[in-house]
């Protein structure tokens, strides 16, 4: 029945999510000079509610942070099944774990890609392919990426930056991270080096909140041994957000505002902070102060220490934030929103790029839901991307049906 379908396939994209935290922080501790021991390892054994406590320290991200990860788990839809928490949910996590602990974590090192590929079976096999296509998703064979990026000129150079603006699982990003790499065995340049140049200049983007779990171990799959030479901590530039419709700039006689709209109402954003980008330091901010129940006042003297606020505008505009995500807190709807925020303005602080690849999804202009078709419909027109076939109906105001004439893509340098 269609109501089972969507818990059912919330529930798999869960279990698929967990199996690759869990592959992404043995990862990392193997790499990255572990301050702790194999989380994963020390699961099976563990009593419920000593394996409830180092699941959430983990779905918190506390773990990833303590191994030099900033951002491996913002915006993680994924993290639910703590609060649904049960003995026969404990059991099950432990046989995952036990059957993960089986495997010899250093095979992610010496065949990187051997990994990603199981990665992307496994999905295609837990996923059917008819609810695949209805979504979009689509992976891109190797050769086809290899191809499209010969074809527009990337060579890995590190004076160059890439991006993949629906980057799915990560494989153009890991295709360009291998040509980085071996630039930079060909020039002789530092490891660290190399490891800040990767993670500036090949960036992804994408809505769909598993894949961008996906991109970010397989990125940390890609790094491999570099992540040993990090400087400080390091922040994975796969964002979760959409690269076409970006937060909606607003501007009066007060001041300027970015608003974001999402499935719980807009978001307000003052102008200052996206300015200043301040954008990382407000989330924290937010999170924490939500988090620990401040009053609106006792925030908004953080923020005045912590971020820039000069203008009279940028304090409402915060404190009206503020205002909602404590309300979301009250309702049990908090907990992911002030991460969003921060991945939505990606788009437009990450900067310039001289290639832009990638396979986007391919979902036809019927098949999009009304609101976004109305959201983007001017973007469509602007780029000559409709025709007027088809049958007359009146629809958004017009005498016919709008429909898709898209081209195949053909990727070029900017």
């Amino acid at each position: 029945p269609h109501a089972k379908l969507k818990p059912l396939f919330f529930a798999v994209h869960t279990y698929y999510a967990l199996l690759m935290k869990f592959l992404a922080v043995e990862l990392a501790s193997l790499q990255g000079g572990a301050l702790v021991s194999s989380t994963v390892a020390a699961l099976p054994a563990a009593s419920a509610k000593h394996l409830r406590h180092e699941l959430t320290n983990l779905e918190s991200g506390g773990t990833f942070a303590l191994l030099g990860i900033s951002n491996f788990l913002e915006g993680d839809f994924f993290g639910w099944y703590l609060d649904a928490w049960s003995e026969e949910l404990a059991d099950g996590i432990r046989a995952l774990a036990q059957t993960l602990a089986e495997f010899e974590p250093a095979t992610t090192t010496l065949e990187p890609e051997h990994t990603r590929d199981l990665l992307k079976k496994l999905y295609q096999y837990l996923v059917p392919k008819k609810l695949r296509h209805d979504l979009g998703e689509y992976y891109t064979p190797d050769w086809l990426a290899e191809r499209v990026l010969n074809q527009v000129g990337y060579q890995g150079d590190r004076s160059k930056r890439l991006i993949d603006p629906g980057c799915g699982s990560g494989t153009f990003l890991i295709l360009a991270l291998k040509g980085l790499r071996q630039f930079a065995a060909d020039h002789l340049i530092a490891p660290a080096d190399i490891l800040d140049a990767a993670l500036h200049n090949v960036v992804g983007f994408d809505l769909n909140p598993l894949s961008v779990i996906a991109a970010r171990t397989n990125y940390l799959l890609a790094l491999g041994d570099l992540l040993r030479y990090r400087r400080g901590p390091v922040d994975l530039p796969v964002y979760l957000c959409d690269s076409i419709l970006t937060p909606i700039e607003r501007a009066d006689m007060f001041g300027k505002s970015y608003r974001l709209h999402t499935v719980v109402g807009d978001f307000e954003i003052p102008g200052e902070t996206v300015a200043a980008r301040d954008m990382g330091p407000l989330s924290a901010l937010l999170e924490s102060c939500v988090r620990d129940d401040y009053a609106p006042e006792e925030f908004l003297a953080r923020a005045h220490r912590e971020l820039s606020v000069t203008q009279p505008m940028t304090e409402t505009v915060l404190e009206a934030l503020y205002r909602r995500l404590l309300n979301l807190q009250q309702e049990d709807r908090n907990g992911i929103w002030a991460r969003l925020i921060k991945n939505a303005f990606a788009p437009a602080l990450v900067g310039q790029f001289d290639f832009v690849v990638g396979n986007p999804p391919w979902v036809n202009w019927e098949s999009l839901s009304d609101e976004y078709r109305e959201a983007t419909k001017q973007m469509w027109i602007d780029y000559g991307l409709f025709s007027l076939r088809g049958t007359p109906r009146v629809s958004a105001g017009a005498k016919r049906t709008w429909r898709c004439c898209l081209p195949m893509p053909r990727w070029t340098t900017t």
